[in-house]
């Protein structure tokens, strides 16, 4: 009987495909993602989030270029324009930073709840080590409090713009 001959393509067939992974590889880190319809979705709203978000600063970097040509001096209507629009810009920055902080703050519980750093599902180009136990913990505690401080910082920002604005005279 004839022996099948094996494919040009040689360890990258399909039948490579259906062997179990090599000990090396951790079963933890073959996992899909525990929620494979909020992950699309939330890559559906970043997406969607990131192109508005485009849309709005070309709006905004018209609108500056407006008040700032000079072809006329500029007259208090529009230095109260500039005023709004430094206003405008310190809420989408607010709003990028909180995004983020939410964004790190979720990779922490995850790897909290899990106690391996990467956690289960996510992507990396290249994991040095595994970590488990303590070390993630310590990781998802570093992740965690970077979260807060961003947080804190997206909440603070646009406020302390509008009362320094306001401080100076523009309401």
């Amino acid at each position: 009987m004839k022996q099948p001959q094996s494919s040009p393509q040689g360890e990258h067939s399909a039948a490579r495909l259906e062997t179990p992974p090599p000990e090396s590889v951790p079963a933890d880190r073959r996992r899909p993602h525990p929620m494979p319809i909020a992950r699309r979705l939330l890559m559906l709203l970043i997406v969607l989030g990131v192109l508005g978000a485009f849309a709005l600063l070309i709006w905004l970097a018209v609108q500056i270029r407006a008040v700032t040509e000079d072809s006329h001096i500029a007259t208090a209507d529009d230095v109260h324009r500039a005023a709004r629009l430094l206003r405008i810009l310190a809420w989408i920055l607010s709003a990028s930073i909180v995004a983020a902080a939410t964004w790190i703050g979720h990779f922490a519980w995850r790897i909290r709840r899990n106690e391996v750093y990467p956690p289960p599902g996510s992507r990396h180009l290249h994991v040095r080590r595994i970590l488990r136990g303590e070390e993630a913990r310590r990781v998802a505690n570093v992740c965690m409090a970077f979260a807060v401080v961003l947080l804190l910082c997206g909440f603070g920002l646009a406020p302390l713009v509008t009362h320094v604005l306001e401080s100076i005279g523009f309401r």
